[in-house]
């Protein structure tokens, strides 16, 4: 697949507070990772608060998937799915502009072995 091309018009006004945002993204992601998880959290309580329909409809599948737990149960696993929300967006930027060796730093491997194995066998 080709790579994307620049184009000079992507310098227009118009597209400003898009580069605005992108480089305030930038600087947010340079934070430590214990900084960006708080972050994170903070936006996804800002997303349970505004996101009303999304929330509604988040809520609505947590009654159906989980009858057995209380309506308090529920409403911690809401919140705690819009936090993971607002954490995995700024994960999705470190993916973006985190050198290979800062991202594997966070990564941990069980089981590779397995993996391995499967491969070998023509199975992976």
């Amino acid at each position: 697949m080709d790579r994307p091309r620049f184009r000079k018009a992507f310098l227009s006004p118009r597209f400003w507070p898009l580069w605005c945002g992108l480089g305030l993204l930038w600087l947010i992601v340079q934070l430590p990772y214990p900084a960006l998880l708080s972050i994170g959290r903070l936006l996804g309580a800002v997303m349970y608060r505004l996101a009303g329909d999304r929330r509604r409809i988040a809520k609505r599948n947590l009654e159906l998937c989980f009858p057995e737990k209380s309506a308090a149960e529920r409403k911690h696993l809401l919140k705690e799915n819009f936090a993971s929300t607002g954490i995995a967006f700024f994960e999705m930027a470190m993916s973006w502009w985190w050198s290979r060796e800062r991202l594997a730093k966070l990564a941990h491997v069980e089981g590779l072995e397995h993996l391995q194995k499967a491969q070998r066998e023509g199975k992976g």
